[in-house]
């Protein structure tokens, strides 16, 4: 009876199941194969519906080590004849590429989600390496964060589909894949993005005063970047690095701005700010930027 019962539900799955399974025949029941006892309709991959008896089917689903393979495949003819580098990932991690030209830094990232079917999220980070220079020179003085540990990357910024459409709530971007053909039509998205917006973006703020006007624009000044599509790394040190480097005749209010910011984060999570603690590394690098750059 039990035995009866599962393979009812097992049929209703099917049944339910119906719009978004690729389900193939097989002549013999092997786990997870299974087997339906009654009338119902399944869709047979190539998109046929019809109804069977007694017939054996497979779900479909692809498996990561078969996307890892084809998102690698697919993206290394195209990247590494730009200058990209493959490299070796695990985990959750699909793919990743890099390029470094001595002066910029260039990142392609990505992992999947897994609900029913597959999400393949992705996006592409962009440093400067004067930046990050800098953050290290500040870092060896004063630490940029503390508690948890931290690393001073290469990239200080990033752009990706999810962050683009909704900071809050960025796999809504990405599209469900359950077959190779679908994975490779998102897969020219990937080349799509790269093209049509990453490297415009790069291009845009790979100077230093495009940088200055996004963040420190008196009309628009960031409180932090959390909550926007464009994340910066250590926000509150990098925007005054941007700042003096874009040469911003306005440096010492854009200082300014940036405690208050501070002051009005810290009061948000009920602590205070002390802009005259020189074991701060916003405080710290206010004076050291000025006198060094």
């Amino acid at each position: 009876m039990i035995v009866i019962l599962r393979h009812i539900y097992y049929a209703i799955i099917l049944e339910k199941c119906q719009d978004f399974l690729n389900i193939r025949e097989h002549e013999k029941v092997i786990s997870p194969y299974m087997k339906v006892y009654f009338w119902t309709s399944v869709r047979i991959a190539g998109g046929d519906t019809r109804q069977e008896k007694g017939k054996y089917y497979k779900f479909d689903f692809m498996i990561k080590p078969e996307i890892r393979k084809i998102v690698t495949s697919e993206l290394s003819s195209y990247l590494l004849p730009l200058g990209y580098r493959l490299i070796k990932v695990k985990g959750e991690l699909i793919a990743s590429f890099e390029k470094n030209d001595n002066d910029y830094y260039y990142d392609f990232y990505s992992h999947t989600n897994r609900y029913n079917e597959y999400q393949l999220v992705y996006g592409f980070s962009f440093g400067i390496n004067r930046i990050v220079e800098i953050l290290k020179e500040i870092d060896l003085h004063t630490p940029l964060s503390s508690g948890a540990k931290y690393q001073i990357g290469p990239s200080i910024t990033g752009i990706s589909p999810g962050r683009l459409l909704d900071p809050f709530s960025p796999d809504r971007a990405y599209k469900y894949f359950s077959t190779q053909e679908e994975l490779l039509v998102i897969l020219e998205e990937v080349k799509f993005f790269y093209k049509n917006t990453f490297v415009p973006f790069c291009e845009k703020y790979s100077r230093f005063v495009e940088l200055d006007k996004l963040i420190n624009s008196f009309d628009d000044f960031w409180i932090d970047s959390t909550e926007k599509s464009i994340p910066i790394s250590f926000f509150h040190v990098t925007r005054l690095i941007i700042a003096r480097l874009a040469n911003n005749p306005n440096y010492d209010e854009v200082v300014e701005k940036n405690y208050k910011a501070l002051e009005e984060l810290w009061e948000k999570f009920g602590g205070v700010y002390d802009r005259n603690d020189q074991s701060k590394p916003e405080v710290f690098a206010a004076r050291y930027l000025k006198e060094k750059y």
